[in-house]
């Protein structure tokens, strides 16, 4: 399927569905679009990753953000629970934040 294809798939079912996840996936057929139109492999790629993390992105309140700091620190953290609860060693997000 491509672009086309999906968006006139969206259009025919965005109201039935609610409008957060309506805005995910118009955001994601937009990026899927200009993903598309790249003439570079690693363009297309960028831009696919794009689309895919818009069809999750939520707006949320100024409150429930968090700041750029913040931001990695949490996502450090929740990489770190997440291996030690599988059993793991915390070595591959160490090995990532080497990167």
């Amino acid at each position: 399927m491509d672009y086309q294809m999906l968006k006139s798939r969206h259009r025919l079912q965005r109201e039935v569905h609610h409008p957060s996840l309506a805005m995910g996936v118009y955001r994601a057929l937009s990026w899927l679009n200009r993903a598309e139109q790249a003439e570079d492999v690693d363009g297309r790629v960028r831009f696919l990753w794009i689309a895919f993390n818009s069809t999750y992105a939520t707006d949320v309140g100024e409150q429930h953000r968090l700041s750029e700091q913040e931001y990695p620190i949490r996502e450090i953290r929740q990489r770190c629970r997440a291996e030690k609860g599988f059993g793991q060693n915390v070595g591959h997000t160490r090995l990532f934040i080497q990167m």
